[in-house]
């Protein structure tokens, strides 16, 4: 088994520039971008930081994480990049598999 590596903050902290440091340092090593599952959504998304996009939130969180515990269950070194508010900690942490 690999390991899962959350790399959280607020928008423009550095988490992506941290992110890609610790990439290079590990093989193999994978990097999930958590932003990358919000764009996912095709019609109909709801700006993640309006109250209403709650549901939306939590449903990409879970794919999101799904994905990185996945990788991380796979044997690589997986770093999650993204905005991971402490209200959805518990969400992540069960959604990766991995507890």
């Amino acid at each position: 088994m690999g390991s899962l590596l959350v790399v959280t903050g607020p928008p423009g902290a550095g988490k992506s520039t941290v992110a890609e440091i610790l990439v290079g340092r590990s093989e193999p090593s994978v990097l999930v971008e958590g932003d990358a599952f919000f764009s996912f959504l095709a019609r109909g998304a709801i700006p993640p930081w309006l109250p209403e996009s709650n549901e939306q939130n939590e449903v990409v969180t879970q794919a999101a994480a799904a994905a990185a515990g996945r990788y991380a269950a796979g044997g690589y070194m997986t770093v999650y990049d993204g905005v991971v508010g402490s209200w959805f900690l518990p969400t992540f942490a069960a959604a990766t598999g991995l507890e």
